[in-house]
């Protein structure tokens, strides 16, 4: 009949089935999944507790029928199919119950660079414990390069010749897939294979990035605008954002130095923190006591072990955390008065033997840092831990994030400026100047259509941004804020904050942060105008020395609770 279907059309149309079906092995066969599998929620030799950081406070509540499941997943090692290789990445995900499909999903990424998906374990428990949160699946993706993604490391990362002559003999060019842009696609696929979206098309996906997590988040959003790629995030929220053009990680303590003396202004306009110095200014006693630090005379004199590095080193230990930056102005006081009890209490900072310095060591190992743990505690004390990569950080940073567009900085970037701006800073990490020797010799990769540019999205977004940011700097949040003006894109200024604002945002009398308060209220409540009230329930920079907590983290570092000696 007239309606038949020919011979010759059902040839072709079997002939094309077959392609389509050949093809599709092919895609399915160059990612491939592996199903979920029970694992552990905290990752082996993780601590169950930490007195320091707020969301750990008690300890971690492990009794809320909390399980985890982790899953891997087979991607191109190149997505531009140079190579034909491929690389397993893996995530995580933690929940209440049973894994039901449908739930909300609440990505996380970590930051760094280098810093692995398992560091965030402990906030992922603590918002766990937030009744609002039970019916969500917080998920963790390791970045390619750390963790279980195929992680990069070498032997003596300590030794930075050496870890790049390792780096360079191991891995080679192979190095040049290990890119933010590759990351981004990565997680692209990590969200597709997870969200479900053909069974339930109500699933919401919300990402959350902090610090370099915020410029692998932003470079995901440019990439699913520019390819209208379906199912993915349908809110994103930057914490301590990253300026996508002007991230210079070579200045990184140019920034600690701002930061610091930001504090110390703080405490000048303190009535309860200036009382205390000559003239009622702290900023002045603290260049007199750097200065002698320098020259190693008066009272930095009578202090055996210290140097201007280890002093400088402490002061961005001590400014950096909610719980123990009380301590800065206080050790400015006592190293101008210099009584005999103020040398013996300083001391203690500076002994080998003394359990001050080891504690102090255990904060600064938590502390925001370049290739690591940004804030949040390590299984071991190390910088990155089992899980993070210094070298994938180093991939990162000297490839597109030391300089950033040049056009944006006029310091020079040189191995001998760098250490002449941390050797002259009062508050430095000393994290670049080993970094700077090898920055310019590092095999490179190469740049894409995606670098230093901002997405161009509609989707809701939430900016918080601390203003004692040391590693993201304050100043660029507002810029970073302009490439996102639409009404259900918001930025605040969180005042008092360092970096990693979902930590450092204390309230009076609550277990919870401010940023999270927010976080929640954009996420449930109104993403056009969400609750921001908490913002004047932050508590103040206890400059006295008169709660509870910076009394007891006085006795621990200094061996009285009197952080000012005066009592």
């Amino acid at each position: 009949s007239g309606s038949a279907i020919s011979p010759l059309a059902v040839h072709w149309m079997m002939k094309t089935l077959a392609v389509l079906f050949l093809l599709s092995l092919f895609y399915l066969s160059a990612w491939a999944t592996t199903d979920w599998y029970p694992c552990s929620v905290l990752s082996p030799v993780h601590p169950n507790s930490n007195p320091i950081l707020p969301y750990a406070s008690p300890s971690f509540d492990l009794d809320q029928e909390l399980r985890a499941q982790c899953r891997m997943i087979t991607v191109p090692h190149m997505y531009d199919g140079s190579t034909g290789e491929t690389i397993d990445v893996f995530v995580k995900r933690i929940f209440q119950g049973e894994p039901v499909q449908g739930k909300d999903q609440f990505w996380m990424l970590q930051g760094g660079p280098g810093g692995a998906g398992e560091e965030l374990e402990p906030v992922a428990v603590k918002l766990m414990s937030d009744p609002d949160f039970h019916k969500i699946t917080i998920y963790l993706p390791d970045h390619r390069g750390v963790g279980r993604s195929h992680r990069l490391s070498c032997p003596n990362e300590d030794n930075v010749w050496e870890c790049k002559k390792y780096v360079d003999a191991k891995y080679g060019d192979f190095l040049h897939g290990f890119t933010s842009t590759n990351a981004a696609r990565d997680l692209i696929r990590q969200i597709d294979t997870c969200r479900n979206n053909m069974t339930h098309p109500n699933e919401k996906v919300w990402l959350y990035g902090l610090s370099y997590g915020t410029y692998w988040a932003q470079r995901y959003l440019s990439i699913i605008e520019t390819e209208r790629t379906p199912y993915q995030a349908d809110a994103v929220i930057l914490d301590s954002a990253c300026a996508m053009e002007a991230t210079h990680l070579s200045e990184y303590d140019l920034n600690v130095q701002r930061a610091g003396m930001s504090f110390m202004t703080r405490c000048q306009k303190d009535v309860n923190c200036r009382r205390h110095f000559e003239m009622e200014d702290p900023i002045t006693d603290l260049y007199e006591v750097w200065f002698q630090v320098r020259e190693n005379i008066q009272c930095a004199g009578k202090i055996p072990l210290l140097t201007p590095a280890k002093f400088s080193a402490l002061m961005y230990s001590l400014v950096m955390i909610p719980h123990t930056r009380p301590l800065v102005p206080a050790l400015i006081h006592r190293m101008k008065r210099c009584t005999p009890a103020d040398i013996q209490t300083i001391n203690r900072l500076f002994e080998p033997q003394a359990n001050a310095q080891e504690w102090v060591d255990q904060i600064t190992s938590r502390m925001p840092f370049i290739g690591g743990a940004e804030g949040y505690p390590n299984k071991n004390g190390t910088l990155a831990g089992e899980y993070g990569s210094m070298v994938l950080g180093w991939n990162i940073m000297f490839s597109e994030l030391w300089t950033g567009d040049g056009a944006y900085s006029p310091v020079e970037h040189s191995p001998e400026a760098v250490r002449g701006f941390t050797d002259t800073s009062i508050f430095a990490s000393h994290l670049t100047v080993k970094m700077s020797l090898i920055q310019s010799s590092w095999n490179h990769y190469k740049s894409d259509q995606y670098w230093w540019k901002y997405p161009k999205t509609k989707r809701p977004l939430l900016l918080l941004h601390g203003d004692l940011d040391q590693a993201t700097p304050y100043p660029w949040a507002p810029h970073i804020a302009q490439y996102y003006p639409h009404p259900t894109q918001h930025f605040y200024r969180m005042p008092m904050s360092t970096h990693g604002t979902i930590a450092q945002t204390l309230m009076h009398n609550s277990k919870s942060t401010c940023a999270w308060e927010i976080i929640k209220s954009f996420l449930y409540e109104s993403m056009t105008s969400p609750d921001v009230s908490c913002l004047d329930h932050l508590e103040p920079i206890d400059f006295e020395g008169k709660t509870e907590r910076t009394r007891g983290v006085s006795e621990k570092i200094w061996g009285t609770r009197d952080i000012w000696g005066v009592e």
